[in-house]
């Protein structure tokens, strides 16, 4: 075997992934191949960022992060490197809105709107599923040690992500109680005109143990009397200038907390954003806390929360 390439075989053994995983990459191009002897051979130097999705990083040493070092308190960082660090049974409510998987690898969409503006969607490596399923069942491992015994969890997602959620959830012990569809009354037409228009998102309520928080009363009061229903219609309403690509409108945020936490309890959210969760969780007299990677967002959190409460 020429000693600057693998084959299949040795690829599979190499990222500690299925052969059919490597080959599934080559027909995709994500990691270049050629023929050698009418055999596929791929280059060992292509496989290098690969290995990262198969390597587990070695864990740094940190301080624990404790419940009261939780409260009000928002980590610009890695959203499992921060879980990782958080002592056990700690939180009361983990709302997460991650990453969809909506991305394809080097991939631009364009789309030419009526009196000829075009519109562009750039894509990234999320359409990598092995790194995908990894990354939520890494958050998901945490999320389960994190929370209380009767604590509960919300994840919002759209087809693209919502079934990998969901199975995963499922398989690190949550058990399902809901799944939540918020219809977007007033939502953007499908400009490509070759799909129905994606006007709903989907939620799921899940919880850790038995004795979560339902507070039904108050849903049934502010239902007008009625059982709330599990298909929520409303507008965007964002009450000013939407600032994240993803952000939730606050009426939302305001209702998860509301039938599934109590005044006092610690709401987590591990995908910050531009900070709607925390806005909404102190206004409610609940204490707040949570993770946002990109510096920016960060930044714009903390001001949202010293502005908006």
């Amino acid at each position: 075997m020429q000693p600057n390439f693998y084959t299949i075989k040795e690829a599979s053994d190499f990222l500690n992934v299925s052969e059919i995983t490597i080959k599934r990459y080559i027909s995709k191009n994500i990691i270049p191949s050629i023929k050698i002897g009418g055999a596929r051979r791929i280059e060992k130097d292509s496989l290098a960022y690969l290995l990262t999705l198969s390597k587990k990083p070695k864990k740094e040493a940190r301080d624990k992060i404790t419940k009261d070092g939780l409260k009000n308190k928002i980590f610009n960082d890695d959203c499992i490197k921060i879980m990782s660090s958080i002592e056990d049974e700690s939180i009361d409510l983990i709302f997460a809105d991650p990453p969809y998987n909506l991305s394809k690898s080097n991939f631009k969409i364009k789309f030419t709107k009526s009196g000829g503006k075009d519109l562009y969607t750039n894509k990234g490596l999320w359409d990598i599923i092995d790194n995908y399923e990894l990354f939520t069942k890494k958050w998901i491992d945490e999320a389960f040690r994190i929370l209380k015994k009767n604590g509960a969890i919300w994840v919002a997602g759209t087809y693209h992500s919502i079934y990998t959620t969901g199975y995963l959830l499922e398989k690190t012990g949550f058990e399902l109680l809901n799944e939540i569809l918020w219809h977007k009354t007033d939502a953007t037409p499908n400009l490509s005109c070759t799909r129905f228009v994606a006007d709903h998102e989907n939620f799921i309520w899940a919880r850790k143990g038995k004795g979560n928080i339902f507070n039904y009363d108050l849903m049934k009061k502010d239902n007008d009397g009625k059982q709330m229903r599990s298909i929520w219609p409303k507008g965007k309403t964002f009450g000013g200038k939407k600032i994240h690509p993803t952000q939730k409108p606050e009426w939302l945020l305001e209702r998860i907390i509301k039938s599934t936490t109590n005044s006092g309890d610690i709401v987590f959210d591990p995908f910050l954003g531009s900070g709607t969760t925390a806005v909404v969780a102190k206004r409610m007299n609940r204490f707040y806390s949570g993770c946002e990677i990109d510096n920016a967002f960060y930044k714009m959190s903390i001001d949202r929360i010293k502005n908006k409460t």
